[in-house]
Order: C-alpha cells, then sequence, then structure tokens
C-alpha cells in the first residue's frame, strides 16, 4: 500500500507553498501596480497665476514638455489670448504687450489650455458690485 496524503481541494501540491487564491492576489496586484503609474501620468493638472500687471505676465507650470499652450486672460469685457511654448520642463512665462484688464464686477480669470489637453484656471474673488444693502 501506498503511503500518500489526501488532496485538500484547491491547494497546490506541498512544495510549491501557495495556493491558487494567493497567486491569483498577487497577480492582480502585480497589474494595478503596473497600470496604476500609467493612468496617474495621464491626469496631468498645471498650475497658472498672474505674476504682472503692467504689463500683464502669467507664469504656468506642470504642462507636457515642449507643448503649445494657449492662455486667455479675461477682465470686464476685455480679452487677451496668446499661446507659448512650454520648456522641457512643462513651464513657461508669457508677457502681454497690454496691461492687465480692470475686473469690474467679475473679478480677473487667467486660463491656459495645452494642446495636449491639460488645463490650469486662476481667478480673483470678484469685486462687491450694485446697491448697497440698507440698515
Amino acid at each position: 500500500m501506498e503511503n500518500r496524503r489526501p488532496d485538500i481541494a484547491g491547494v497546490d501540491p506541498p512544495d510549491s507553498g501557495h495556493d491558487p487564491g494567493m497567486l491569483r492576489s498577487i497577480l492582480i496586484a502585480a497589474l494595478l501596480l503596473a497600470v496604476v503609474p500609467a493612468s496617474a501620468q495621464a491626469i496631468r493638472h498645471g498650475h497658472v497665476r498672474l505674476t504682472g500687471m503692467t504689463p500683464a505676465v502669467v507664469h504656468g507650470s506642470g504642462f507636457y514638455a515642449r507643448e503649445r499652450v494657449t492662455v486667455t486672460v479675461r477682465g470686464g469685457t476685455t480679452v487677451m489670448q496668446k499661446s507659448v511654448m512650454s520648456t522641457t520642463g512643462g513651464a513657461f512665462t508669457l508677457r502681454f504687450a497690454r496691461d492687465v484688464p480692470a475686473g469690474g464686477c467679475q473679478g480677473l480669470a487667467v486660463s491656459a489650455v495645452g494642446a495636449k489637453g491639460d488645463r490650469a484656471d486662476w481667478k480673483t474673488a470678484p469685486a462687491v458690485c450694485g446697491t448697497p444693502l440698507a440698515p
């Protein structure tokens, strides 16, 4: 008579040390680790801010390297728009020929949109306009 261990359903031979459920979990974890960095890089958020008023100067960062970025400055009814190429580090500084327009009741807004789809926005708080409240 042969001296054999009884088979236990769902368990690999004793020399492997892993059951199929554990192997499946390890494979799923490895796959997730491979996919997460790629998807995290696909979600890109640029940053933009107004750094000068006379003339208007806008600085941006966090864009793709050597990407065409269209920058728009809005204030009141005035809209200024210009394009720039980001550096190899994904940054840019753009100087407009005119001063920042008065924002009026709407405030100022700056947006930068990259050709590859990344975007950044900056806004001031709108001014308090209208009829003052009576006491």
